[in-house]
Parts: structure tokens; sequence; C-alpha cells
């Protein structure tokens, strides 16, 4: 049994009728005289030969410097490390902790030289009691 392909090789080719090809080169040439084969010429069609016309020399050159913007894309998303959670990683403050902090800020004003030491337990104190204009005191 022989393969196709050997029986398309022992065959002679055809000539192509010549009536044929000036038959398809007549139609060509009409349709282009017409406008069918030419694209409108629009201000985007006009832009779009321009960007082709700049890119065509160097086509590969592009496609590397898009690609490497690509790469340059993934590893950046890839070594992003997400910020930390701080809330989360905090410890509870504890008595020990404030009582530290409150011997911190008497020596930070006795080195500062300050005449009174700022008591933050007396600001919030004074910050929840109400603000009227006899000084907070019941009428009578």
């Amino acid at each position: 049994m022989e393969s196709f392909e050997q029986h398309l090789r022992r065959q002679q080719p055809r000539e192509i009728p010549s009536e044929w090809r000036s038959q398809i080169l007549c139609a060509a040439e009409a349709a282009s005289v017409q406008g069918n084969l030419r694209m409108p010429d629009t201000l985007i069609a006009r832009l779009g030969r321009q960007i082709r016309a700049y890119l065509w020399p160097h086509p590969i050159a592009w496609a590397a410097l898009g690609a490497s913007w690509v790469v340059i894309l993934v590893v950046n998303l890839s070594l992003h490390e997400p910020s930390p959670m701080m809330a989360k990683k905090s410890a509870p403050v504890t008595p020990d902790t404030l009582a530290e902090l409150k011997r911190e800020r008497v020596l930070f004003a006795e080195v500062a030289g300050l005449s009174e030491v700022p008591d933050v337990d007396r600001a919030k104190k004074n910050a929840l009691e109400p603000r009227t204009e006899n000084g907070g005191q019941a009428m009578a």
C-alpha cells in the first residue's frame, strides 16, 4: 500500500490557466480602486500606522522590554512583605509596666528641670468631668 505523499510526488503538477491569473488580478485591482481593501483614513488608523512604523524596526527589542517589565513586576510583588500587625504582637499592659512608666516620667521631669510632673491620670479624670459655667457644681 502506498502512502498519500508518495502518490502526490509521482503526479505531475498541472498548469494554472492564464485566464484565471488575469481575472484574479483584475478583481484585486478593481477592489483596491473602489477602496474595499483599504482601511478608512481616520485618526485612529493613522495613529496605528505611525505606532507600527515606529515599533516595527525592532519588534524583538520591544517584546524583550515588555517581558522585562513583567519580570520586574512579578519579582516586586513576590518580595513584598506584609506590614506587621503591631496590635496583635504587643503584650498586654500590666500594672508593673504602668508604675515603671510613671517613675520614668518623674525622672524625666527632674532631669528636664520641670517644676511640676505632668500627671496623665489627672488629665484623664479632668477630661471626664462635666464642664459648666459654675465649675461643675450643681445649682441650688
